[in-house]
């Protein structure tokens, strides 16, 4: 696991978690835990990969 701002040497963590297109169970936002790729680049929340939103950030 790479060392970076995002994953702060964690495997993973608990984190504000947002979709920009919709909801996320019904919800516009959620604070649950997230798991990182080997690399730290990718996020993974309840078996979805998130990618990053323009300007910062990660989106679904």
């Amino acid at each position: 696991m790479k060392n970076n701002q995002l994953t702060k040497g964690e495997n993973c963590r608990v984190m504000y978690v947002e979709n920009k297109d919709g909801d996320i169970d019904g919800v516009d936002a959620r604070i649950g835990w997230v798991t990182f790729s080997k690399s730290g680049r990718s996020v993974y929340y309840r078996g979805k990969t998130l990618k990053r939103a323009k300007g910062g950030g990660n989106s679904r």
